[in-house]
């Protein structure tokens, strides 16, 4: 809102004339009326102003009352326009205070806003309020009129007092320093209602939600609960559980909802720490180192060592579906062999809009021309079925092979899909590779890669807000649904 440093106020060649008459003090002045005006003066010459008796665009207009006396000298007069009073949007630029003197009324003074303000209808009790300091010879002069219309009764203000002491009180256990304590016994977290922070001590905690990496049969447990009513007054809380002493860890859920009356239950909502992400994306780096390793099995000349699964040297490859992007193939990257070289391709297909499909190689020499050309593997005919071509071994002259798809059905070749290519090489004839679908070692880095992102996403997103008063809390916690705010 615009501050007094904003506005420019002159007094019209009347409003002059009348304030030298009451400073010396002759007759009384009755502040009537205020008016905004979309026109603007902000720039306005001494020979503008001595010329202007009335504002011109009034697009509101209202009464002035509750004039106070300051002093002996200087009355304070508010202004008020009521935005719910607002017939059509305008932009304020000018505000005129008008007066009655001798049974007159005229304009007595304007301001002009440096900066104009932007004036809308709204269904709300919204106002623009500013309070002008006009002196005068004495208020005596002045006419004072009070303004009821903001005033309440001894009961009124004493029924409104109540209603803040009892909010304040059901608040208590959240401003407690220990909440409430719970020891020694078995909270059932579905029926457990109190409102605020409850610490609990040598505990066990159970739920018919799930909560996820948590046994409800261990005891001995000790941390806080913290229920928060969805809104003033509301059946249903929003649970967090913060439990300290897990092992070695913490561990800590959170639920949007429950009544606390064993009904109406959600699940628990497992909130990840850096310890968590870590032991996952460990776990995900193992799976990649295991690729390609050996294990021993009595194989027919004795212990042998064969790869535990095949790697895969497609690049690019998913376990989503996808369509044929062009014409009736897609093209792989190309992959080096060589004579004697053992091969197995697969692919999962979805023929069910067209007629058929089947996965197929062609292989090329040093120079990149075809040597073989359109070697299929098994047809999937309108379903759903793997396309393999098993154990075909690289013949002489074969320095590279291609891998693709080839459909049968040239007008509803779109329609074909597909997923987890497949392409492992071996030599040993005795022991072919485990054909489990596993991605490419540089698609898994490049998942890895993303996980990693996204954990140092999760570190720097905030969690919680320390909130200064009880008025700034509940602002901040409606812009930041997400983030749980305390105060202090």
């Amino acid at each position: 809102m615009a501050d007094e440093t904003e506005i420019k106020f002159r007094f019209t060649p009347k409003g002059q004339q009348v304030s030298a008459a009451i400073l010396g003090g002759k007759d009384k002045i009755e502040f009537t009326k205020a008016a905004a005006s979309i026109d603007v003066h902000i720039n306005d010459t001494d020979t503008d102003v001595n010329n202007i008796i009335d504002l011109d665009n009034k697009k509101q207009i209202v009464d002035i009352s509750g004039t106070v006396a300051v002093n002996n000298n200087v009355v304070q007069i508010p202004i008020k326009f009521e935005k719910n009073k607002i017939a059509e949007d305008y932009q304020m630029n000018t505000i005129g205070i008008y007066a009655k003197y001798q049974g007159q009324e005229f304009l007595y003074a304007f301001g002009a806003l440096k900066y104009p303000l932007y004036m809308h209808h709204t269904d709300d009790s919204g106002v623009f309020k500013m309070y002008t300091y006009i002196t005068v010879g004495t208020v005596a002069n002045v006419v004072i009129k009070t303004d009821n219309t903001e005033s309440v009764s001894h009961d009124e203000l004493a029924r409104e007092l109540q209603k803040y002491r009892d909010e304040l009180k059901s608040l208590d256990p959240l401003n407690s320093p220990d909440g409430n304590n719970i020891y020694d016994t078995i909270i059932d977290l579905d029926s457990y209602s109190t409102v605020g922070i409850t610490k609990f001590l040598n505990c066990q905690l159970k739920s018919t939600g799930a909560m996820s990496g948590l046994d409800q049969a261990i005891d001995k447990l000790y941390g806080w609960i913290f229920n928060v009513p969805k809104w003033n007054g509301a059946s249903e809380l929003q649970q967090i559980i913060y439990i300290c002493n897990y092992g070695q860890g913490t561990l800590t859920y959170a639920r949007s909802r429950v009544n606390g009356k064993g009904t109406n239950v959600e699940n628990f909502e497992k909130i990840l720490t850096d310890k968590d992400l870590k032991a996952y994306a460990d776990g995900v780096n193992k799976l990649v180192e295991s690729a390609g390793k050996v294990k021993t099995v009595n194989g027919k000349n004795g212990d042998v060592t064969i790869p535990a699964f095949a790697p895969n040297l497609l690049i690019g490859t998913s376990d989503e579906w996808d369509n044929l992007p062009y014409a009736d193939t897609i093209w792989s990257q190309q992959i080096t062999v060589q004579q004697g070289d053992i091969i197995s391709v697969s692919t999962i297909l979805d023929t069910t809009k067209s007629t058929s499909a089947a996965i197929y190689i062609r292989m090329l020499n040093d120079s990149g021309g075809a040597v073989k050309d359109y070697i299929k593997g098994s047809t999937v005919t309108r379903s759903i079925g793997t396309s393999l071509l098993d154990k075909l071994v690289i013949p002489t002259g074969v320095t590279s092979i291609k891998c693709g798809i080839a459909s049968d059905d040239n007008t509803n070749f779109a329609s074909v899909k597909y997923k987890e290519r497949k392409l492992a090489k071996w030599r040993d004839t005795n022991t072919p590779p485990d054909m489990t679908w596993l991605p490419n070692v540089d698609d898994t880095s490049t998942a890895i890669n993303d996980l990693q992102n996204q954990i140092t996403e999760l570190k720097n997103r905030e969690t919680y807000h320390i909130a200064a008063d009880l008025s700034s809390g509940i602002a901040y916690s409606k812009s930041h649904p997400n983030v749980l705010v305390l105060m202090c």
